[in-house]
């Protein structure tokens, strides 16, 4: 399949903090810690979240629990870290949502810059434009292209939710293109590629 437009994507981990917390005295970490992610199970944030638990329990000696708050473009999962017991033990992986949500102006349940604190930057990449390969009438963006023209506002692309960066990058490309079609967002990139593998949307 040769139906490609990329856009680059990053995944950080993120700790919850706030003014005046004093972690207390010990060895940490002493109990198991949490991770949320916020997007559904089988999607890569998911798949990358328990690749780094993995890493994080045997570096750590104690259980890594993933806990997967998907929904909102991302705002639940971040909502649920930003809130959580500034004590170290609940991370987030996050990425381009969270930043976006943020500059959008949009009023949210908590402050980015304030409530979280970046760890480490864990991945980083580029997306790619997927059309279903069965039975597909697209083999080439050209031919999506095409279609889309002669077809306004008929095709269905997916993402991982609104204004998450699997949104964002299909806006792009369909405003380049000067194509207009029907976002589906999902609550995670997993949900996403089984309709489009079930053909219920055309790209993602």
């Amino acid at each position: 399949m040769k139906l490609r437009a990329a856009l680059f994507a990053f995944a950080a981990l993120i700790l919850p903090v706030r003014s005046g917390f004093a972690q207390p005295a010990g060895i940490y970490p002493s109990k198991p810690l949490r991770l949320i992610v916020p997007f559904a199970p089988g999607g890569a944030a998911d798949i990358l979240a328990r690749v780094v638990g993995e890493h994080l329990q045997r570096e750590l000696g104690k259980p890594v629990v993933i806990v997967n708050r998907e929904g909102a473009g991302t705002i639940i999962g971040v909502e649920a870290a930003a809130k959580a017991t500034p004590d170290g033990y609940t991370l987030l992986i996050s990425g381009d949502a969270a930043t976006i949500n943020s500059a959008s102006g949009r009023p949210l349940p908590y402050d980015l810059m304030r409530d979280l604190k970046p760890i480490s930057l864990i991945y980083s990449g580029t997306q790619f434009l997927l059309a279903n390969g069965k039975d597909s009438r697209f083999n080439s963006l050209r031919d999506l292209v095409q279609y889309a023209k002669a077809n306004p506002g008929t095709l269905k692309f997916g993402s991982s939710g609104v204004a998450t960066s699997t949104h964002l990058s299909a806006e792009a490309v369909n405003v380049a293109a000067g194509i207009k079609a029907t976002h589906v967002p999902y609550r995670g990139i997993a949900p996403a590629m089984t309709n489009l593998a079930g053909g219920h949307i055309d790209y993602a």
